[in-house]
């Protein structure tokens, strides 16, 4: 079983008012041409990855869709809401727009699976060392389903590295080694 998936993409006030409408316009083209891009993989991608968290049945994930800056933006808020840019293009053809959402998705599915433990406490506030593992791993079983499903093709290594470059995980060399460690060996 996959996360019930809801898209928000009215962002309002965060626009000044004369570029309102417009740019509401825009996001809404742009989320309803991302959401059909998403649907040709993501969900296959999100199935894996439950599996491999042994997630039966996760809790519905917010994804908030926003106009893309000039720094790509994606990144896991808590166990239920995520956000991400949405790009009408890939920045590099290795690795999807939809790789970087699948991402932040399944850092929310990660954050479900660890929901017991200590790392998150009763305000559901996630610890900095939490966050960093968290996204680690997310990344871990995005980068794997990938390639489980198709979607992605290459060595572990360059994957790594466009992910580390495109998605800001800003790894060191044990996260490397973590990580392509993670993509040889069974599900994360």
């Amino acid at each position: 079983m996959i996360p019930q998936l809801t898209w928000h993409s009215n962002q309002g006030k965060l626009f000044d008012p004369p570029d309102v409408e417009k740019r509401s316009a825009e996001l809404g083209m742009r989320g309803s041409f991302f959401r059909q891009q998403w649907e040709t993989s993501g969900p296959g991608q999100l199935f894996s990855i439950c599996q491999s968290l042994r997630l039966d049945s996760p809790r519905p994930i917010n994804i908030r869709l926003t106009v893309p800056g000039q720094i790509p933006t994606a990144a896991t808020i808590d166990e239920q809401n995520c956000l991400c840019d949405a790009m009408l293009h890939d920045l590099d053809s290795r690795l999807s727009e939809m790789m970087r959402l699948t991402w932040v998705i399944a850092g929310c599915l990660v954050l479900q699976s660890r929901a017991d433990t200590d790392e998150i406490d009763s305000d559901n506030n996630v610890s900095a060392t939490a966050r960093f593992s968290t996204g680690l791993h997310a990344a871990s079983l995005t980068l794997k389903s990938g390639l489980d499903i198709g979607v992605l093709n290459g060595d572990s290594p360059s994957l790594i590295a466009l992910a580390n470059s495109l998605w800001g995980l800003q790894l060191d060399a044990s996260g490397f080694e973590w990580l392509v460690e993670s993509l040889q060996t069974s599900p994360a």
